[in-house]
Formats: structure tokens, C-alpha cells, sequence
């Protein structure tokens, strides 16, 4: 049982006296027996997919043939993490069938198919071999030829988030204001002026499982795409993905920390998705990417359906990748600089960042409006309390021009605050808060008023009422608290 990044398991097989080329004739005629599908046949290789089924999801056989030795690979195409033994059984079945062909054919007959053999010209379409042939663990994190900018990618991300820990925030579950502070997405603030945090909330991170299980996705999908669209579009396609993934986030939510490079992430599954509906991809391992990617994209979302995850971000990304990955098509395809492929790229870069700027600047930033006026009632409030705060030797006269002059006419500027704030774009939670400080200013004025009355007349008959507010407004306070 394999368990890595694209679990592979590989036997030697030795030539034994065949020459590359009878070898590669027999293997061949075993690929054919087992009816696995050959999708590459080159001087000194061949790659072969196994068929769909319950116990598999269709790996790659690879086979390489030196003067002296083959070297059989069989490798998940999928994003999984263990490969439960099908590997090893699939380099084992291999082996046995060569066995069992090779015993069958005799010498003439192998020399006679050696001569009529012609070896196909090679295909432009990407296999997993080519995506992986030197992903090894230190590889993974190494920039080279064609596999430059994930690795880098995906060390900006962890290094953000080794600096977050070291200042103090959480390992496992940093603070709102932690990741709000290093550039986490946040309507209120976002709207405010923040446009940047579009951009920098897609290098946030929202704990250490949330990191290495995005880190994972993203190496992943970058060993598939980045040899298919080259580093310079592959960094483009990743920013704007990211951008219309916090942008989507921004529209949906009104009061959600989003952080991660998830939406981005999504951007680039959404990508390879619409390539695999094209010639783009070897039409061998189509099915199987198509299949495992599509879990993979179903388990994240219904995952986030519980709550606790921003969809909205995932679906954005996902969405925006999608579509890019149409628009890239006549320039993935045909490689030239004419200028539908030149109109495609730009489109596929415009387009979303139009749609990011149609959002930031038509999504309501009236949670930062209450926000405002929730600072103003605060204001009020501590004016209208100033009464309690005369000394003892203060005139009875002041008092009474405190409490009705001036506490009670705040208090009613206090109501009047709170019915604007009420008309807001604003969550259901925070219409219900409303209500409570209603009743919290109302419960003021009254108890202002009995105040006044007992001052005036000079009596304690209204004690017991007083009492009754009081007890009243600190219901309400509580229940405003969450106590």
C-alpha cells in the first residue's frame, strides 16, 4: 500500500536477451491482453491506462526500457492519497502476462512483428509520466523546468504562515483579529478601502491543517498545469482565480473572515476541468483525472455546505477557472501568436478582474455603516449616563435638567440612531440586536422619568418601578452580551 503525493509502486523487469525493441513489441502485445488502453508508444516507452472500475480509477502504466532493463510504473492519476495495493497488484499482473506472452511467441514470429513495427508520432497532449516523472518528495518543493512557480507558491504561503505563528497568532485556530491584521478578507473592512485584501487573504491561512491540506491540493494540481500553461501563465491564472474567489466571498458574505489559497486552488481545478473536456488533455487519462477531480471538487463543497468554510470563495475560484480555461483554449491548442489566441489570453485575464471590480464597487458596505453608528450610539449613551456621574453636592435642579433636558432627549436621539441603523443592508442577527437596544432605550426613559418624578415630589413610591427597569435593562444588556 502506497501512501504519497500520486502513489506509485515500480518493479524491474530484465531483458533477459530481448533487445529494447522486442521487449517493447511483447509489452505491447501484454498491454493489448490485459485491454489496457496504450495512449504512448515512443522509442523507449510506452503508457497505458487501466480500465474504470470499482477497484480502480484507471492508472497509469508506465514503461520504460533501457538496454538492459524495464522499469514498470504503475501510478494513480487521481488526487489520491493511498493507492490500497493497486499499484503493486498492477505492476504484478503486468509482469505475469509478459511472462505468459513472452512464453507464447516464438522467435520468428517476434522477429517478424520487430520489422513491421512503426512507432507512432508523439501525441501534443499532457500524461501523467510527463507531469511526474521527477516528483520525488525533495522535487515537490524544488522550482525547476516546467514545475517553477507552484513550488515557490507554495512556500510564500508557507512561509506567511510560519510569520503568523511566530507573532502570536494561533498554530491550530488564529484569532478574527489576527487574520483580519495580516490581510484576511472582511467585508466591512475590504469595502473600506482595503481592495488589497483580495489579494493578500489568498496567502492566509486559517490554522496548520488548513495550510497543509491546501498546500497538498496545491502541489498536486501544479504538477498537472503548470508544464500544460508554462509559469508565466500559471501565476496570472492562480492571482486572478484568487482575486474572483475573494471577490465572490466579498459579494456572499456579510460577516466572514475569509482566508486561503483554496479559492485560488479551486481556479485552477476549474481550469483543468474544461481542459479535460478538450484534446488538450491525453485522452487516455481523461476519464480518470475527470473523475477524481470531480470528487474532489463534490467533497469540498458539500463539505463547506455545513458551514464553517466559505463556499462562496470555492465556487467563485471555481467558476472563474473554469471559464479561463475556454478562453486559453485556442492558445493552449495551437501554440501560435495569431490573434484569436492572442484576444483569448487577454479576454481570460479581463474578464474576471471586470467581474472583481463590478463587485467591490456594487456590494452594500452597510455592515461598516452600522458599525459606525453602533460607535455613535456608544457616544450617545455614555453622554445620556453622564447624569449618574454628578457628585452628590450637585443641585437638585441640575439633576433634573440632566435627566429630562438631556438624558431623555439623548435616549430618543438613541431610538432615532437605531431605526436608521435598522433600515440597513445588515444580517438577521444584528435586526434582531436592534430591537434589543429599542427596548433598552425605551426601558432608559422610563426609568429617567420616575427618577425626575421621585426627585420632584420627593418621595420613594416609585422605587419598586424603578427597580423593575433596572432589572429590565440588565436582561437586555445580557442578552446583548450573549450572557
Amino acid at each position: 500500500m502506497a501512501f504519497k503525493l500520486n502513489p506509485k509502486h515500480q518493479l524491474e523487469i530484465e531483458l533477459d536477451g530481448l533487445s529494447p525493441q522486442e521487449f517493447k513489441i511483447l509489452a505491447t502485445e501484454t498491454l493489448k491482453k490485459l485491454d489496457w488502453d496504450l495512449s504512448k508508444n515512443s522509442a523507449d516507452s510506452l503508457i497505458a491506462y487501466t480500465k474504470m472500475s470499482m477497484s480502480s480509477w484507471s492508472e497509469e502504466i508506465s514503461i520504460h526500457i533501457s538496454e538492459s532493463k524495464a522499469v514498470i510504473t504503475s501510478r494513480c492519476t487521481g488526487t489520491q492519497l493511498v493507492d490500497w495495493g493497486k499499484n503493486k497488484e498492477n505492476t504484478q499482473t503486468f509482469a505475469e502476462m509478459f511472462a505468459a506472452t513472452k512464453a507464447e511467441i516464438t522467435p520468428e514470429s517476434l522477429k517478424e512483428l520487430v520489422e513491421a513495427a512503426v512507432i507512432p508520432e508523439q501525441q501534443h497532449a499532457l500524461s501523467m509520466d510527463q507531469a511526474d516523472k521527477k516528483a520525488g518528495l525533495l522535487s515537490l518543493v524544488v522550482p525547476r523546468e516546467g514545475y517553477f512557480v507552484t513550488p515557490i507558491l507554495v512556500g510564500i504561503n508557507l512561509l506567511v504562515f510560519l510569520l503568523m505563528v511566530i507573532s502570536g497568532a494561533g498554530i491550530m485556530a488564529p484569532s478574527g483579529e489576527s487574520l483580519i491584521n495580516w490581510g484576511a478578507n472582511f467585508r466591512p473592512v475590504t469595502l473600506d478601502g482595503g481592495w488589497w485584501r483580495l489579494i493578500t487573504s489568498c496567502f492566509i491561512h486559517i490554522g496548520l491543517f488548513h495550510v497543509l491540506m491546501n498546500m497538498y491540493a496545491l502541489l498536486y494540481i501544479g504538477l498537472l498545469l503548470e508544464p500544460l500553461l508554462g509559469r508565466w501563465r500559471f501565476i496570472r491564472i492562480y492571482l486572478v482565480t484568487g482575486i474572483a474567489a475573494s471577490a465572490a466571498s466579498l459579494w456572499w458574505n456579510d460577516i466572514t473572515i475569509s482566508a486561503g489559497a483554496s479559492g485560488a486552488i479551486f481556479g485552477m481545478y476549474g481550469v483543468f476541468l474544461s481542459m479535460l473536456t478538450t484534446n488538450l488533455i491525453e485522452k487516455s487519462a481523461r476519464k480518470a483525472l475527470m473523475t477524481s477531480i470531480v470528487i474532489f471538487v463534490l467533497f469540498n463543497l458539500l463539505s463547506g455546505a455545513g458551514g464553517g468554510v466559505d463556499n462562496a470563495a470555492h465556487i467563485g475560484g471555481l467558476l472563474s477557472g473554469i471559464l479561463i480555461g475556454y478562453l486559453l483554449y485556442p492558445s493552449l491548442r495551437y501554440q501560435k501568436t495569431n490573434q484569436l489566441s492572442k484576444l483569448a489570453e487577454s479576454a481570460a485575464i479581463v474578464i474576471p478582474i471586470l467581474f472583481c471590480a463590478w463587485s467591490y464597487f456594487n456590494t452594500s458596505n452597510d455592515l461598516a455603516k452600522y458599525d459606525a453608528s453602533m460607535l455613535a450610539f456608544q457616544q450617545k449613551e455614555v453622554e445620556a449616563l453622564s447624569v449618574f456621574e454628578l457628585p452628590d453636592t450637585a443641585a437638585t435642579e441640575t439633576f433634573l435638567y440632566e435627566l429630562n433636558e438631556s438624558g431623555i432627549v439623548v435616549w430618543n436621539e438613541c431610538i432615532d440612531l437605531v431605526k436608521q441603523m435598522d433600515e440597513l443592508d445588515i444580517p438577521a442577527s444584528l435586526h434582531e440586536q436592534n430591537e434589543k437596544l429599542l427596548d433598552y432605550c425605551i426601558y432608559r426613559i422610563h426609568t429617567f422619568r420616575l427618577i425626575s418624578s421621585a426627585i420632584q415630589e420627593n418621595t420613594t413610591v416609585y422605587d419598586d418601578s424603578i427597580q423593575y427597569y433596572n432589572t429590565e435593562i440588565e436582561a437586555v444588556l445580557a442578552s446583548i452580551s450573549g450572557e
